[in-house]
């Protein structure tokens, strides 16, 4: 993972709890290596981050989340690139939680999930097929209430909710919310170590 920040207001509805992984290859909308303009950069190394676990990262997030906290979302670097480890985590974190919200920014399309045709890191370099990518997402779709999905491109700025560009969409998989509860919010949080954090979105 990258990091974890607890009780933001910006990465979905209500107070919520953020996990970034760590590593994306994902292609940008032109070809290039990455989305240009993207403001998690430090995300993209697929060697950085730190090693845990989907039992030691859900145990975290549960003890350390804020009072009041109705939700997880998890963001990037490139969530299904760790899809069998997402799945986990998510679900020991939905056996715990179970009124928890959850909701995914992916730079993929729903329509490239839905066939599998994303990348999937795998330790040891083993290629997953696209049938168990498939068989991942669904899992991991059956558990979302939310997803942010599609790659950033700059060049079409959108300021819809916690929509970058027009391209992307906003999926909504539960009744939990509706398309007006996504609000457009930017806020810093500083640490006790002084460590400061800036995430949302700009109007």
């Amino acid at each position: 993972m990258h990091s974890v920040l607890h009780g933001s207001r910006a990465n979905g509805p209500g107070l919520r709890s953020v996990v970034w992984v760590q590593g994306c290859q994902m292609v940008g909308p032109n070809g290039e290596d990455h989305c240009p303009g993207c403001w998690n950069s430090p995300t993209w190394d697929t060697c950085g981050g730190i090693e845990t676990t989907p039992n030691m990262l859900a145990r975290q997030v549960i003890t350390e989340a804020a009072d009041g906290t109705e939700g997880l979302t998890i963001s990037g670097g490139e969530p299904m690139e760790q899809a069998g480890e997402l799945v986990s985590f998510i679900e020991i974190v939905h056996h715990y939680r179970p009124e928890w919200s959850i909701g995914i920014f992916s730079g993929y399309s729903h329509y490239e999930l839905t066939l599998g045709s994303y990348r999937l890191t795998q330790f040891g370099g083993q290629e997953v097929s696209d049938e168990w990518k498939r068989i991942y997402w669904s899992a991991l779709r059956s558990r979302l209430d939310f997803a942010v999905l599609g790659r950033y491109d700059r060049t079409r700025p959108c300021s819809d909710g916690l929509i970058s560009s027009h391209n992307q969409t906003l999926e909504l998989f539960t009744d939990h919310y509706r398309r007006e509860d996504f609000q457009r919010l930017m806020e810093v949080s500083v640490s006790d170590n002084g460590l400061t954090t800036i995430t949302g979105f700009s109007s």
